[in-house]
């Protein structure tokens, strides 16, 4: 059988790729798996295990380096296959003609077709009658309709893939995801867009893996790999309280090991919080986004209310749980002192709390209002993205300010009573060298000791994408 490489340049594990390696492994043929932007690097482990297609997984930034990638790979090995999938394809299909090289986009969940799309274009053919691909024919797109939800009640990724390299191998945090998809739909997240795409779908959006699939799949990473910490990347564990109950007392009885879960404010109670603190959860996240309520709800559309995010944050103390808020900055008419709100809701719940800065993606409802009301800044679509913050690319009288109140968030929100005061007055400086310093500090000691608490190997190796953001970064 043939030799697949997913190829990707960010040391991370992605659940989407594992599920497709599974899938592709299944079917009898040999996955491969590179992290590696270096080009050198790349064509030669093409020719060293005769690849005959590469494959890309992709999200919205991702695209720039793909792209340079696959031209580099077409020019010199015009016999290689090449296919893009994730959410960035998903929705810009039309970027097929600007990359002009790629042989077929897989369009929305890919499990379903992965197998017969590899199949058809190591065969020279048309994916004409595949589901879930778009492709070129006579220089115009064709796009074939969506395969259907995947069911992933009993589907089991493919956990060798990654642990190939040390630095994830060795990391005593794993990471696994029980649930697809999220009850949300708010204005920045693709998630309401992909309910949209799959409208006339009968079947839910949201899914739940079976207890026995995650047991089985945990289970052997811990004997295989080992582990000391679950981190659960669900956009919400909890979501389904049958199952949670079902599932985390099994986890606590068969694994026993300490986990971080997301959430959501409105879903936390005194009976699911004390369930999650008996079963060996260490740490609850939660979106708060937004310290302002009518920006919150208005514009981000997640109606979850000050009062509600307060409670909440009281049950989850009172259970003696930690917890970890997300928040963003850079806001479409967000203003200085509404940043400053997001500060001051942080420090009135005692989150321990991360701050990042908007990045409205293609095809959100969010994206759409910034684009209609020209909010956007002209190097906004020329700008790659990766794991590195950056200051905000929408137009705002506030930016730079925004920009900063983001790099010293967690100096606020750690020191309120000594450091607050200080950023209030710092944070209208011009953006810095010192600032940044202190961002990548803080996030560093965050990531290590509160949260995730990845391998000291892992983290600067995750980290070295970010510290040459902050050695090369342009000051306005």
């Amino acid at each position: 059988m043939s030799n697949i490489l997913f190829l990707q340049n960010t040391i991370s594990e992605l659940q989407g790729v594992m599920y497709l390696s599974r899938k592709l492994k299944d079917a009898g043929h040999h996955v491969h798996l590179l992290i590696s932007g270096k080009k050198n690097r790349v064509l030669q482990y093409i020719d060293e295990n005769n690849i005959g297609l590469v494959c890309f997984s992709l999200m919205y930034g991702h695209q720039f380096w793909a792209t340079a990638i696959t031209r580099i790979i077409k020019a010199q090995k015009p016999e290689i296959k090449i296919l893009w999938g994730g959410i960035f394809p998903t929705f810009n299909v039309d970027y097929l003609l600007e990359v002009g090289c790629v042989d077929a986009f897989c369009i929305g969940e890919g499990e379903n077709v992965i197998v017969p799309l590899v199949e058809s274009v190591l065969a020279d053919k048309k994916p004409e009658t595949l589901k879930g691909v778009a492709y070129i024919q006579e220089g115009r797109i064709k796009e074939n309709e969506l395969c259907n939800y995947t069911d992933i009640e009993n589907l089991i990724p493919d956990r060798d893939l990654y642990f190939g390299y040390s630095v994830l191998r060795k990391n005593p945090a794993k990471i696994f995801v029980a649930s697809r998809g999220c009850i949300g739909s708010c204005s920045y997240c693709y998630n309401s867009k992909v309910k949209d795409l799959y409208k006339d779908n009968p079947n839910p959006y949201v899914r739940s893996r079976s207890p026995d699939s995650m047991l089985e799949e945990i289970q052997y990473v811990k004997n295989n790999y080992g582990l000391k910490r679950i981190f659960f990347y669900d956009d919400i564990l909890i979501f389904n309280k049958t199952l949670a109950f079902e599932f985390l007392p099994r986890l606590k009885s068969k694994i026993n090991a300490p986990y971080m879960c997301y959430t959501r404010p409105d879903l936390i109670n005194e009976e699911i919080t004390k369930l999650l603190k008996q079963t060996g959860c260490y740490m609850v996240s939660f979106g708060l986004e937004s310290g302002n309520e009518e920006l919150r709800m208005q514009v981000l559309n997640k109606r979850i209310s000050n009062e509600t995010i307060i409670k909440a944050a009281d049950i989850i103390k009172r259970n003696k749980l930690a917890f970890n808020t997300t928040n963003m900055m850079g806001f479409p008419h967000e203003t200085y002192r509404m940043g400053l709100e997001t500060i001051e809701l942080n420090i009135r719940i005692g989150a321990i709390g991360s701050c990042n800065i908007l990045n409205p993606f293609p095809g959100t409802q969010l994206y759409e209002y910034c684009k209609n009301n020209n909010l956007f800044e002209e190097n906004y679509f020329k700008q790659a993205r990766t794991q590195i913050h950056y200051y905000p690319l929408i137009k705002n009288p506030d930016r730079n300010a925004l920009g900063n109140l983001e790099r010293l968030f967690q100096l606020a929100v750690f020191f309120p009573h000594t450091m607050y005061p200080l950023v209030k007055r710092i944070a209208k400086f011009r953006p810095n060298f010192f600032f940044d310093l202190i961002f990548l500090s803080l996030q560093f000691i965050y990531i290590k000791f509160f949260t995730e608490r990845y391998s000291l190997k892992f983290m600067l190796r995750y980290y070295s994408e970010k510290m040459k953001s902050v050695f090369g970064h342009q000051y306005n």
